[in-house]
């Protein structure tokens, strides 16, 4: 039998392991180049995580800012970067011997629906996750669990703005 897991990605898939690792890399020259990018979020939130009983609080930034300051540190997912939703998931996988042969993960890019005028620092556009994609790829390519799964990425990709005359994006 053949398990394939379907992922759907949203923001609180990939959050900061402390408030500290953005404090210590504030000046680094992503975090410059996204602050500077016309309406960037650039607000650390607090994420309360229940794994069983116990309570993990993490730090959350909005997708595409998280895999534009994070995404091309070599040591981002080892030490400031967390899964926390999919390392509780694995775990049970584990726990139950349920081998992953197979993984499928969408991916939202909204940009086309997002013009840059659109974009102010609640749109949608800033929780996609399609700028993400190497930060999934390589915590599921290092992980014990889904290190030999094949793994393919979908994106979801509206066309234009007259699919959503309401400006609600994808949700």
């Amino acid at each position: 039998m053949t398990n394939t897991w379907i992922i759907t990605t949203g923001n609180n898939d990939i959050l900061l392991k402390s408030d500290a690792d953005t404090e210590r890399n504030h000046n680094n020259k992503y975090v410059r180049k996204a602050k500077l990018e016309r309406n960037c979020p650039y607000q650390l939130k607090e994420k309360d995580i229940f794994s069983g009983k116990k309570k993990q609080t993490y730090y959350s930034l909005e997708s595409r800012a998280i895999a534009r300051i994070y995404g091309k540190m070599e040591s981002a997912i080892d030490n400031i970067l967390v899964f926390p939703l999919w390392n509780v998931f694995l775990t049970e996988l584990q726990h139950q011997n349920i081998e992953i042969h197979e993984i499928i993960v969408l991916l939202s890019d909204q940009q086309r629906i997002f013009s840059l005028e659109r974009r102010e620092k609640n749109s949608p556009f800033w929780k996609d996750t399609v700028e993400s994609k190497e930060l999934f790829e390589q915590y599921l390519q290092n992980h014990p669990w889904t290190q030999d799964a094949k793994i393919e990425f979908l994106t979801l990709d509206p066309q234009n703005e007259t699919l959503n005359p309401e400006n609600k994006g994808l949700d």
